[in-house]
């Protein structure tokens, strides 16, 4: 996540008259970026991320140092281009970590010998831009209720993720 300095362009950026928002570029699975209004009125930015799911790590591996490399190719690639009014000076950087299954889809299925347990992970932010439909289709699935929307929430199973894996 970048925040880069909105200087004089800080009303073009401010909540209210710039959204949230998704913008997919190219063909390639990371060829997009996300960003958010200025949140900071001492500050004003606008927030940029983007995801990538080239290398795993874990909590004891993930290096959260953003270099300054990075912080220039987010703008160079991602920002310059698209948000003229931005200059490039980062005022910070943070790495994010979140879990995601390896397809990066949902889980969301029964617990074995225990079919009144429902095992839901969202896959964080992904998820999150998702919970309304999900949340439906989960709540009509648990009051034992056919989904209002025709959604069919078993390609959400975990046994894909078990496939050519031992089961015990």
């Amino acid at each position: 996540m970048h925040w880069f300095d909105a200087g004089s362009a800080a009303a073009d950026f401010a909540p209210g008259r710039f959204p949230i928002f998704i913008w997919m570029f190219g063909d390639g699975q990371e060829d997009y970026m996300y960003g958010f209004p200025s949140s900071d009125p001492a500050q004003p930015a606008l927030k940029v991320a983007t995801e990538q799911y080239v290398a795993a790590t874990t909590l004891d591996t993930i290096d959260r140092t953003v270099s300054p490399e990075e912080t220039a190719a987010m703008y160079r690639d991602r920002v310059a281009g698209r948000f003229p009014q931005i200059d490039g000076r980062a005022l910070k950087a943070r790495a994010c970590m979140y879990t995601v299954t390896p397809d990066r889809r949902f889980v969301i299925d029964a617990l074995d010998g225990l079919p009144n347990v429902l095992i839901v992970s969202a896959c964080s932010g992904h998820g999150f831009k998702h919970s309304a439909g999900l949340g439906e289709a989960i709540a009509e699935q648990v009051l034992g209720r056919a989904s209002s929307h025709g959604l069919d929430l078993s390609p959400f199973g975990r046994q894909r993720l078990l496939l050519g894996k031992e089961t015990a």
